[in-house]
């Protein structure tokens, strides 16, 4: 896949999360202050595809789009699938690294119906972005993205 490519699907993402959120009025909410683990925005799309291998036939798009803008060469982007519980939530898959420009991160990978379904009933589905600073490990940002549901 070309840098381009890549682009115009961050680009696609990019304008169906900011839909997304407006629909739910909540564009604007995260500020720097913010205490949460997450900040502004992220979203997820999963989607099954027959020209995918059969053990992995589901593929997963993650966007991300931090709060503030970090340099790319001393930061990563990590993303992790999780499955929402009552109690605890399911790591299901990662980390990937995506790909990062400074602000924001996509990636795409394949993952098997098995690994999603993460428990009995319908499966919520969310991926959780990490901002890293490459030379501490240190956690700089985190965004969620909103849950997906399905049976998988």
């Amino acid at each position: 896949m070309t840098t381009t490519t890549t682009w115009r699907r961050v680009a696609r993402l990019a304008a169906a999360s900011a839909l997304s959120l407006a629909a739910f009025g909540v564009v604007g909410a995260a500020t720097a202050d913010f205490a949460s683990a997450a900040t502004c925005c992220g979203s997820l799309s999963i989607a099954y595809h027959r020209d995918l291998p059969a053990a992995k036939p589901y593929l997963v798009s993650v966007y991300g789009r931090a709060a503030k803008y970090y340099n790319p060469t001393t930061t990563r982007a990590e993303v992790r699938l999780w499955g929402e519980d009552t109690f605890s939530d399911d790591f299901l898959t990662g980390p990937y690294t995506a790909t990062w420009n400074g602000s924001e991160a996509f990636v795409e990978f394949a993952v098997s119906g098995d690994t999603l379904d993460e428990d009995w009933g319908t499966d919520e589905i969310y991926a959780g972005i990490r901002i890293v600073d490459r030379a501490t490990g240190k956690v700089l940002e985190g965004i969620e993205t909103f849950r997906v549901t399905g049976n998988f």
